[in-house]
């Protein structure tokens, strides 16, 4: 009898053990689900304990895996004093802090890590960009573009745009933001805004825009157009203006003064150069008071005509404008850039802030585009899928993400 009880004993301990093996091997198996990863390794720029649009302490680190819904904390950043400018190539960060006097290089090691390189003096710089492993442009907001080596860290050219920088006696505030390069032909477009004070109330309503040729690093014309102004962005790597469509046209978000007016004096909208041309086509423009949208911020061209933008909600802010930058007063919405129609606002996202987050990050997928939710409750990246047109929220973030940038493969 005793032997017989010992026996099941032995049997129920098995089975038990058994059970515990494939209850921990399904664990094993939702844990490994439950990681995910991003289409490609992204440099991430967060920003904490802002209090006048610049200030803080920034965050510069690697992101490509995380599990859903986890927040992804500064600890193995990179901490600097001010949040700011950033472009990558290969495997190659370049950050310039707002209000410095360097622009800073690091690599990015097997393992995510950052490594400082080296800095080079350059102040006020409000773009950069690379067009490949021995070219790249330094756009400085008091009127200056600077051909740099990627490679060499040094600069090559200067090119000045200062004969455009005419109107500093009634727009002392003006500066060059967000550059475009037509990889056809090397054209670069150059959004200039001239604005009359800090409180960017008081903007130029015209739009105004450098090229440059980017062969010879000579300027060659500035292009005008007066149905809109604000063209493109202030400062580049906080958001992007300027997109192209399958076709080679670049269109070009006018925001009518950056959200900052609560009545503007001209409609925001979208204008277009076309393939090929280095001049404004004065037959189109996507005007968002005709499509019910009011004003938006930011661009990002998609297949099949249709495009992103973000559409600012004036009544989240407030009366008087003081919470104009930190209100999270804007949503994403998708348009259709050939029928100057609103196609719907995107479905399963919250609100983000012009001051933190209106950027859109393409994914190696068309399908994908990948946004930033910075507002009172939560500070996360989305993920947005334009089949859809709905999003989802992949992990929050320790700060509002300021800049989300792709490495290339």
């Amino acid at each position: 009898m005793k032997t017989k009880q010992i026996l099941i004993g032995l049997v129920m301990l098995i089975n038990l053990s058994a059970c515990n093996d494939d209850e921990s091997i399904n664990n094993n198996n939702n844990n490994s689900n439950n990681k995910l990863a991003l289409d490609q390794q992204y440099t991430m720029l967060t920003n904490i304990g802002e209090t006048a649009g610049v200030q803080g302490n920034s965050y510069l680190q690697t992101i490509e895996e995380f599990n859903l819904n986890e927040t992804i904390t500064n600890g193995n950043a990179i901490e600097n004093d001010n949040k700011g400018t950033i472009a990558t190539y290969d495997n190659q960060v370049f950050f310039a802090p707002f209000f410095s006097t360097e622009i800073k290089k690091y690599t990015i090691n097997d393992d995510g890590s950052l490594t400082f390189e080296q800095e080079l003096a350059i102040p006020f710089i409000s773009d950069i960009a690379i067009v490949n492993a021995t070219k790249g442009y330094i756009l400085q907001n008091n009127f200056e573009l600077k051909e740099f080596n990627p490679s060499t860290f040094e600069i090559t050219s200067s090119i000045s745009l200062q004969e455009f920088n005419t109107k500093r006696e009634t727009y002392p505030f003006s500066r060059a933001g967000e550059m475009f390069i037509r990889p056809s032909d090397s054209k670069i477009f150059i959004a200039l805004n001239y604005i009359e004070n800090m409180t960017f109330q008081n903007i130029e309503n015209q739009v105004s825009i450098a090229v440059v040729d980017g062969l010879s690093n000579t300027v060659e014309t500035i292009l005008t157009d007066d149905r809109t102004y604000s063209p493109g962005m202030l400062i580049g790597s906080a958001g992007r203006g300027f997109s192209m469509d399958d076709y080679g046209d670049i269109y070009i978000t006018c925001s009518a003064g950056y959200g900052f007016q609560g009545k503007p004096s001209k409609p925001a909208g979208i204008i277009r150069i076309n393939s090929g041309t280095t001049k404004i086509d004065g037959n189109y423009f996507f005007n968002f008071n005709d499509a019910g949208v009011d004003t938006c911020v930011g661009l990002h061209c998609v297949s099949g005509g249709y495009a992103y933008t973000f559409k600012r909600n004036l009544d989240a802010i407030s009366n008087d404008f003081s919470d104009v930058t930190s209100a999270a007063a804007h949503n994403p919405i998708k348009i259709d850039l050939s029928t100057n129609e609103l196609i719907g606002e995107v479905e399963g996202y919250t609100t983000t802030a012009f001051l933190n987050g209106i950027w859109m990050k393409e994914s190696s997928t068309d399908d994908v585009i990948y946004l930033p939710a910075n507002n009172s409750t939560e500070n996360a990246v989305y993920q947005l899928d334009i089949n859809t047109n709905s999003a989802e929220k992949i992990y929050n973030t320790t700060g509002p993400v300021v800049s989300f940038e792709p490495l290339n493969p």
